[in-house]
């Protein structure tokens, strides 16, 4: 495996290291027709719940507490326009023949299901024309799954209310020999530690903005909120964040 390669599934294992240890338990749990109250309090929480690839979701909060169908479900009012499928829903549950979560309305209907996925998230397949949703853990105020196009243009790094440090232009050149990223380019006024990373590439990996060079060094991005990117937690070092600007 090249160094390059191994650092995407590093950093993709880092990101979602907590989420996805809730969501193998719950596999093993639900095949055994059980699942235990630890792995109801790890998945409760914000997720979004929206179109892959782009398009504009909701955010809804998995509760702990029993209901009628599972567990209660909050903030799905908010999806009345952006995913009508879930306006109705009042619970949640894990799925035990599919592996998944399963929403239900308050008369216990099934509404929708989606089925876990290898990095700690979830997916419906669509029944027939139109996107597949997807399910991640929020960040900030997004709605929506980033998209490529929404990322393209000039951003700025700088530390929390400092000076910027670096402008990088999101350019939309596919990176050759590497589906699903693009090419990025510094400015030459940028600070040395970022320069020595020679970052060259970006992706978006689930919620994430990845960025990359060819010897193997990355950089990740959380979104906070449309144009509003900061540092990955799991990366070391100062603060820094990134802003679109163009």
């Amino acid at each position: 495996m090249s160094p390059r390669r191994r650092t995407i599934r590093s950093v993709c294992l880092s990101a979602f290291a907590a989420a996805a240890g809730a969501i193998l338990t719950a596999g093993a749990a639900l095949s055994a027709g059980a699942v235990d109250e630890a792995v109801y309090r790890a998945t409760a929480g914000r997720w979004l719940i929206a179109p892959e690839g782009g398009g504009k979701g909701c955010v809804i909060t998995l509760s702990t507490e029993t209901t009628i169908g599972g567990r209660r479900l909050d903030g799905t009012a908010g999806c009345k326009g952006a995913v009508p499928a879930m306006a109705e829903a009042a619970s949640w549950d894990f799925d035990n023949e599919k592996s998944g979560i399963v929403f239900r309305d308050a008369l216990r209907k099934r509404l929708l299901e989606v089925v876990e996925q290898e990095t700690a998230t979830y997916r419906q397949e669509p029944a027939g024309p139109g996107k597949a949703l997807v399910m991640f853990p929020a960040r900030g105020s997004m709605d929506r799954v980033p998209s490529p196009g929404d990322l393209f243009g000039e951003w700025q790094m700088r530390r929390p209310g400092g000076p910027v440090l670096c402008t990088v232009s999101l350019l939309e050149r596919t990176a050759p020999g590497d589906q699903g990223s693009y090419t990025l380019t510094l400015a030459r006024e940028c600070d040395a530690g970022l320069v020595r990373l020679k970052l060259s590439t970006w992706r978006i990996e689930g919620m994430d903005l990845m960025f990359y060079s060819f010897e193997g060094d990355s950089l990740a991005f959380t979104p906070r909120a449309p144009g509003a990117y900061a540092k990955s937690e799991k990366e070391s070092g100062k603060p820094l964040d990134l802003i679109k600007t163009k």
